[in-house]
């Protein structure tokens, strides 16, 4: 099978998410390519199911907390692009913070 350099980054972020969620459900944090792997895929599959901007946002910021993550990576996701799917296109969508503080 070939696949297009886009279809393989894709691929690539999908196992990485997956290996994220592995990885929180075992209690383990998760480093910056864990985290927004995480947090592109699943804005991805909203999108995909239909999801407005402002539904996608609210869902790249509800994935992750500071507790699920190693020291610094808040920081260092400040903000985020993420590339998903439209009608007949790709949107790019920025996402400020996406790692919540627990209050």
């Amino acid at each position: 099978m070939a696949l297009t350099a886009k279809e393989k980054e894709q691929l690539l972020l999908a196992i990485a998410a997956d290996l994220a969620k592995r990885r929180l459900k075992r209690g383990e944090m998760l480093d910056y390519s864990q985290s927004t792997a995480l947090i592109i895929t699943e804005m991805r599959e909203s999108a995909r199911n239909g999801a407005s901007v402002e539904e996608l946002q609210k869902r790249g910021r509800s994935l992750l907390n500071r507790n699920q993550v190693m020291p610094g990576i808040p920081e260092m996701l400040a903000e985020l692009h993420v590339e998903v799917p439209d009608v007949d296109s790709m949107t790019t969508i920025k996402l400020y913070n996406p790692i919540y503080t627990v209050h």
